[in-house]
């Protein structure tokens, strides 16, 4: 049987003379590990990846462990302190579940100390349940009301160690089913039951039986929590109602813990707002900035709202950080030039080769050329899992047959490795969060995308930079998370700015830095398209973490609930960046205007600008009337998703268009923030606006732009080992562009 092996890195990206830690998991006894520099070129048939070993790093022979993924989110609070005589303790909370009725228990709050268990929970078909007892099944158990999914109720429990009883109460607050009321019930204990001065409690989780940090994860509950309260002493049942969080509240003096879970939503704390102090803290990054059940659509920024967004909304499939024990160090070598490069594993037939970005020091030189890797758009598409939720072939979005890789099997085979921002989770709830603090399957050179059936994002971006090597021409490796963190200054002193093949994802901070770039005379070179699409953010104090809203009119796989479009991380309006009137065609030219996917994506037909004499330059050696008919990617230059040029999206008005793309099939479809009204004129067959362009134009201070509007621009580039029309256009212009500007 082969063994099985995957891992991370710590970081996405590192300089020279740096250590980077190795996260592993394998089946096999022991494995290999080593440092390689990544490439990708191809003859007329496909691309294909290499990794070539980098001298004085030595290969590492390490023991193998397996190592778990401890998916879903929780929150927790340690040490909370009971006062002194304490015999009746009340937990309650407003919920908004999402499974009511799994099959499994949910827990939606937990209070444990050395033998006492006092939890609030889900049963499998959804009734609510209190459970108190001291361990294993030394349980009592209380039933009170059946709860439906995506509606809000207060639930609460008071355990009476005096009387010996335990009661829960369920009151609907917004559910439309006939009959819905308040239920209370209670039960003696047991046993005999008595109340520590000290307690944990768990949000969302039921606690591990080995007493660390972590949860069962058949605990996990699936929804929102709003203001959790614990307090000491019983409480009047028939008086339920008044004690939603919103309401005043007569003994105030009886409450241990008030916690507002919408407070600081950025973070990864939430407040106790008693004035005690117990604080606690969320794992797993639950989604914040989520509505809570006083919410009316008053207001849709939570950052006018404080009242109204006091919940978390957690999932059992959360996954922020894998925590996997690290397994190796590598040391990159100090004079090691900037590149793509891989961290390589390999055990008994398996092998890995963890993406590692290696970007200038500090300090150090730099090249005239940088290349800007899209590291937040191969974590928004990290783990996806999009040939599961569309049906391609069935709903005649393609010609193609989807072909799933192996990368794209071993997704599939470890669902605990979390999902891509265009996946669902378990509740059919959109994934707003990704990480790379996990093992990212998809970000790696073997990975062939299933619908183009070839590579895509990094696997894709490889061969753009194993061209500039082709060319001899020095460029420094950057990232996405680099530019974020560091904005103007990591791009500023480059003279040419080239892009991926997709860089679908920005900041914006990225965009800032960008514009500021432009604007000092630096050019840029987008070969790709899609780009600068969706609003991002990163974390401030989390960089592994990036976030997305999805709404408004775009292409998306799933829609931000109402009053969940603003990004808990940076606190702005999420979804297109051109509903923030930043769209695209202003910094580039061009903008998003469709996609599709067949079996002959077309090439590109010169314009009557291609001999402008601004432009002329582009088409240098090239006698060809059609740029790249061909390519190592859906067979052609123009193909997957398309950009074109146009004024009225901001487009300069003084911005060439040199060539446009052949007519695309019926497979090729209009955009979905490009119809106003529904209608039949939306694919490349009945629709001008279904085409890529490509564009080049000049800037004020003696810079310039040149965009090809085509993901798979990249795969042409590199057919026949670089030597066709499209590698010269592209030389073309980097050479021109490299003496264009001689101050940057």
């Amino acid at each position: 049987m082969t063994a099985e092996i995957s891992g991370y890195c710590s970081v996405l990206e590192a300089p020279p003379g740096t250590d980077v830690r190795v996260m592993v998991s394998t089946t096999a006894n022991q494995f290999r590990l080593g440092l390689a520099k990544a490439s990708a070129s191809g003859g007329t048939d496909e691309l294909s990846h290499a990794l070539e070993p980098v001298g004085g790093v030595d290969e590492q022979i390490l023991a193998g462990k397996v190592q778990h993924c401890r998916a879903g989110s929780y929150g927790w609070v340690d040490a909370i302190v009971t006062p002194a005589g304490t015999d009746t303790l009340t937990i309650s909370a407003v919920i908004w579940p999402t499974l009511a009725d799994l099959g499994r228990s949910q827990t939606v709050i937990e209070l444990t100390a050395e033998g006492l268990m006092f939890a609030l929970e889900l049963s499998p078909e959804g009734w609510l349940r209190a459970v108190a007892g001291a361990s294993g099944d030394d349980r009592t158990i209380v039933t009170a009301g059946q709860l439906h999914s995506r509606y809000w109720y207060l639930v609460e429990a008071t355990l009476d160690a005096k009387t010996g009883t335990l009661r829960a109460t369920t009151l609907p607050i917004d559910s439309p089913v006939p009959g819905d009321a308040q239920v209370d019930a209670t039960v003696p204990l047991d046993h005999a039951v008595m109340l520590p001065t000290e307690l944990a409690m768990t949000l969302a989780g039921r606690r591990s039986a080995d007493g660390l940090r972590r949860v069962n994860a058949d605990g996990f509950y699936n929804g929102k929590i709003d203001t959790p309260l614990l307090r000491v002493g019983s409480v009047e049942p028939s008086l339920a109602a008044q004690r939603l969080p919103h309401t005043d509240i007569d003994d105030e003096g009886s409450v241990i813990a008030r916690w507002n879970l919408g407070a600081d939503p950025a973070g990864v704390t939430f407040a106790d707002a008693s004035g005690h102090g117990y604080h606690g803290e969320f794992v797993n990054a639950p989604m914040r900035a989520v509505t809570g059940y006083r919410w009316k659509g008053d207001c849709l920024d939570f950052n006018f709202d404080a009242v109204n967004y006091r919940a978390v909304y957690f999932h059992d499939d959360d996954l922020e950080d894998a925590s996997w024990e690290c397994s190796a160090v590598v040391s990159l070598p100090a004079d090691l030039s900037s590149g793509m490069y891989a961290v390589t594993l390999s055990c008994d037939g398996a092998e890995d080769h963890i993406p590692v970005f290696v970007v200038p020091a500090v300090g150090a030189p730099r090249a005239k050329v940088a290349f800007l890797t899209p590291t937040f758009t191969y974590l928004a598409y990290a783990n996806g899992r999009l040939a599961d939720e569309v049906d391609y072939e069935g709903s005649g979005l393609t010609n193609r047959t989807v072909v799933l890789c192996e990368r794209e099997r071993q997704v599939r085979q470890h669902l605990e490795y979390g999902s891509s921002t265009y996946d669902l989770h378990t509740d059919g709830s959109g994934v707003c969060y990704s990480s790379h603090l996990r093992p990212v399957l998809t970000m790696r050179n073997d990975h062939r995308s299933a619908i183009q059936d070839a590579p895509r994002h990094f696997a894709a971006d490889l061969a753009l930079t194993t061209w500039l090597d082709s060319l001899g021409a020095g460029y420094d490796v950057l990232t996405d998370h680099g530019l974020h963190a560091r904005g103007y200054d990591e791009i500023k002193d480059y003279t040419v700015l080239i892009t991926g093949s997709h860089p679908e994802y920005w900041s914006s901070r990225m965009l800032d830095a960008a514009e500021e770039y432009k604007a000092a005379g630096g050019s840029i070179m987008y070969l790709g398209a899609n780009g600068f699409y969706w609003v991002t953010s990163a974390s401030k104090d989390r960089p592994h973490l990036i976030e997305i809203r999805r709404g408004t009119s775009a292409i998306r796989s799933w829609e931000s609930d109402p009053g969940e479009l603003y990004h808990s991380q940076s606190g702005e309006m999420g979804s297109l960046w051109r509903y923030r009137g930043r769209s695209p065609n202003k910094l580039v030219g061009i903008g998003m205007t469709s996609q599709g996917w067949d079996t002959k994506a077309p090439g590109f037909a010169r314009t009557e600008h291609a001999m402008d004499p601004r432009a002329k330059f582009i088409f240098n050696g090239i006698d060809d009337e059609l740029i790249g008919d061909f390519g190592l990617v859906m067979g052609g230059a123009s193909g997957d998703e398309l950009d074109r040029a146009d004024p009225a999206l901001g487009t300069p008005r003084h911005a060439l268009t040199v060539a446009t793309s052949e007519p695309h099939s019926k497979y090729y479809l209009l955009a979905t923030e490009e119809m106003r009204l529904p209608t039949p004129m939306i694919t490349g067959e009945n629709n001008p606006k279904v085409r890529s362009d490509i564009t080049f134009l000049q800037t004020p201070a003696g810079g310039a732009v040149f965009s090809v509007g085509s993901i798979t621009w990249a795969g042409s580039l590199a057919y026949n080992n670089f030597d066709n029309n499209v590698a010269r256009m592209t030389e073309n212009v980097l050479r021109d562009f490299l003496h264009r500007n001689v101050e940057k």
